[in-house]
């Protein structure tokens, strides 16, 4: 696996975006980090989780306009701005995502389709023992070269059965941190609200660094089913402030799941 895919860099940049549907002004904002897949926005304005937006991000004199979808959404009071500053973690949308809305039904996979005049060779018709046709005449035959005899083969020793496909590999040295939820409707409305947009908030005293892979282990109380453990980046941390006092809910990290199908396959068995 290649971790500096979408390894996240520190950046103040200017950003304006507007919520799709609603033209007019634009909002404005400043990124705390950027990646190649996705950007942090710092703003007072924050939308909820599945919003698309149009976004303008401005450095050096040039702006860069792509399209985006709010992943995870932050609204802190304001006494809490200087620890939880509120803000949108954005993931970029694909190219292909935006033909698809085009091109509804389209399978941007398929290979591009061949005129039949072009995809087919040319034939003609040829007379039998001329230049050019498949069956050779009478006397090539004669001289055609003798079949060789079949080669016995030793009978081939079977191999040992193919193993089951197996789940995906834990990250060595990656640190577990466990997430417990008190009820069914506790995990249920997270499960809603961030889990099946990709990622979750963990609350933590020691939030990992920035692009960390960890090991979230989540569990329910009460329920029969056994906790769920996935892997998953850190995108975002709010680290205590010197001096503060321990449990603070706001102080943690967000973190985007590696595998967000399977991730969320997995927290869903622990709804029922």
């Amino acid at each position: 696996m290649d971790r500096r895919r979408n390894r996240r860099w520190p950046r103040q940049l200017e950003v304006r975006f507007w919520k799709q549907g609603e033209p007019g002004a634009p909002i404005r904002g400043v990124s705390t980090n950027i990646s190649r897949t996705g950007i942090f926005v710092r703003t007072n304005t924050v939308l909820p989780s599945g919003s698309r937006l149009r976004l303008e991000i401005g450095a050096h004199g040039r702006t860069v306009a792509i399209e985006g979808v709010v992943m995870r959404a932050i609204k802190s009071p304001a006494h809490l701005q200087a620890v939880m500053p509120s803000g949108m973690g954005v993931r970029f949308l694909h190219h292909d995502e935006l033909i698809n809305e085009l091109l509804p039904g389209v399978d941007l996979g398929a290979e591009e389709l061949i005129p039949d005049d072009v995809a087919k060779p040319r034939t003609s018709t040829v007379v039998p023992g001329s230049a050019g046709s498949a069956t050779p005449p009478p006397e090539a035959a004669s001289r055609r070269a003798p079949t060789p005899a079949p080669v016995a083969h030793p009978p081939t020793t079977p191999g040992p059965p193919t193993p089951p496909p197996r789940k995906a590999p834990e990250i060595a040295g990656a640190a577990v941190y466990p997430l417990r939820f008190r009820n069914h409707e506790q995990f249920r409305r997270v499960f809603e609200r961030d889990v099946q947009t990709g990622g979750l908030f963990i609350s933590t005293e020691h939030p990992a660094a920035l692009d960390t892979v960890i090991q979230v282990e989540v569990g329910v109380d009460g329920s029969p089913a056994a906790p769920v453990r996935l892997q998953a980046r850190v995108v975002h941390r709010m680290a205590p402030p010197p001096g503060s006092t321990p449990g603070n809910l706001l102080v943690g990290m967000g973190v985007q799941f590696l595998d967000v199908g399977r991730a969320v396959e997995q927290l869903r068995s622990l709804l029922q």
